[in-house]
């Protein structure tokens, strides 16, 4: 019994159809029907066919360096909760994605995903329309990036993950977020820098390793004396103990208040009767408010690169799960408080 692996001759007989045809489909060329690329890319899966790496890139970027892209679909997707908790950040990347898109040849679609059962299907609809690349955002459950249909795909990530995606990535820099807000507040007068640290759980994750030791480093760098020094309080993300950080700033007295969590913590302090700017001023390392000093991501600026990058796979055939991850970083920018 023959072990070689089947080529796409043995799937072109075993349908009847020719070898151009076959190659066409399992690249998705758009020229050929959604019935027909479905039709020869199922018989491949079911034979066992697998792509040669090198042969895949180089038709790669020959078919992709072609005018024949032109309205090939992405699709951005993520999951429900995610997208109505963060519809700002969602629409911001999205206007990113479909402005480099529409420069590139490409039009963004969004797929929000509501059952978990969903998530089984996906890769057999998107190939059946003709989609070249998936970008996740924020996934609660990444087992189902796991599933074998998302090979025929170029794969991507971008934004705030609180676990570590086998996936490239475009995001900003934590730690040189975390490190220039610390700089910038330096800069402003405030020596008395306390900060507020949610754990996103039990165990310390990638992101507040980064922002940790951002902070850090930014605090060591000022020189500040023993009597500027606040010790962290931390918290878990879901507990707010607001009467433990109440006599913290009553203990501590810091000029400025650092938080990951900034709308969360700012409302619990206003309803305890906190003035700020009055008693204390207040900055997040995460997004933007008017009334705090901020290091925002520039959403926008990530969706264009996200797109920037899909284009650059897809032209060199790295399809499916990528063997060595790679992140792209996008600078973040400062706000000043806005005077009420």
């Amino acid at each position: 019994m023959s072990t070689s692996q089947p080529t796409l001759k043995d799937i072109a007989e075993k349908l009847g159809l020719g070898l151009s045809t076959v190659s066409m489909a399992m690249n998705n060329h758009p020229s050929l029907a959604v019935a027909t690329r479905q039709r020869v890319q199922d018989m491949a899966e079911s034979m066992g066919y697998r792509r040669n790496p090198a042969f895949s890139a180089v038709g790669s970027r020959a078919r992709w360096s072609k005018a024949t892209r032109d309205g090939t679909p992405l699709v951005l997707v993520y999951e429900h909760l995610n997208r109505e908790a963060n519809r700002g950040m969602f629409d911001d990347v999205l206007n990113g994605m479909r402005s480099s898109g529409k420069r590139l040849g490409y039009t963004v679609e969004e797929v929000v995903v509501k059952h978990a059962k969903d998530w089984d299907v996906l890769p057999r609809q998107f190939r059946a329309r003709g989609v070249a690349g998936v970008i996740f955002g924020q996934l609660f459950n990444p087992d189902v990036l796991q599933h074998p249909g998302w090979r025929y795909f170029i794969l991507l990530s971008f934004g705030l993950q609180t676990q570590h995606l086998p996936l490239h990535t475009v995001r900003s820099c934590r730690y040189r977020m975390a490190l220039e807000t610390v700089r910038y507040l330096i800069k402003s007068g405030h020596r008395r820098i306390g900060w507020i640290h949610a754990r996103h759980t039990d165990f310390i994750a990638e992101e507040d390793l980064d922002r940790w030791a951002g902070v850090m480093a930014g605090l060591h760098e000022a020189g500040l004396s023993p009597n500027d020094q606040i010790p962290v309080f931390e918290h878990k993300v879901t507990e707010y103990p607001v009467k433990k950080i109440n006599a913290w700033i009553r203990t501590h007295r810091p000029t400025v208040i650092l938080s990951t969590l900034a709308w969360p913590i700012y409302l619990r302090l206003l309803d305890q009767g906190w003035k700020i700017p009055g008693d204390f001023h207040f900055a997040c390392l995460l997004g933007t408010m008017p009334s705090a000093y901020c290091m925002g991501m520039r959403y926008e600026a990530i969706g264009e690169r996200t797109v920037e990058w899909a284009d650059t796979l897809l032209r060199q055939g790295e399809f499916g799960l990528p063997e060595t991850p790679r992140e792209a970083l996008v600078a973040a920018e400062w706000h000043e408080p806005k005077p009420e």
